[in-house]
């Protein structure tokens, strides 16, 4: 099973517990089709680079989003799955955008054939300037 990484970019003012709910809804999700959730994160209210707008307008009568609260997720599960979290995903009002990657494991980049190109190879390292 492939490692993912998705980031959630939720409205910076949802309540602590609709997001618990949310992470607890697709952890079991993860869980119930065989993958392993490694980590969850809160990263923690953050500027956007540019405004997100929301799918409608909140009681607020807010739309346009220039601070996001980002929560991370990382865990191991096959590629069928990503589409039940998506779903699940897309249905949540709270949530803003929905990222997932497939970051790039440190044992690929050490097993590198050319010693040259290996960045963990000893003779590769940069000495430390005194």
């Amino acid at each position: 099973m492939p490692l993912y990484q998705m980031i959630l970019h939720a409205k910076s003012y949802s309540t602590p517990q609709t997001l618990a709910s949310l992470v607890r809804n697709c952890a079991s999700e993860i869980i119930g089709s065989g993958g392993v959730v490694r980590c969850v994160e809160n990263v923690g209210v953050r500027k956007l680079p540019h405004r997100f707008k929301a799918k409608f307008e909140d009681k607020r009568g807010i739309r346009y989003h220039e601070e996001a609260r980002l929560l991370s997720f990382r865990f191991d599960a096959s590629p069928t799955v990503l589409t039940s979290l998506e779903r699940l995903i897309r249905f949540e009002t709270d949530i803003l955008r929905c990222n997932t990657v497939r970051p790039v494991e440190i044992t690929k980049k050490a097993n590198i054939t050319k010693l040259k190109n290996n960045p963990f190879h000893v003779s590769n390292r940069n000495p430390v300037l005194r």
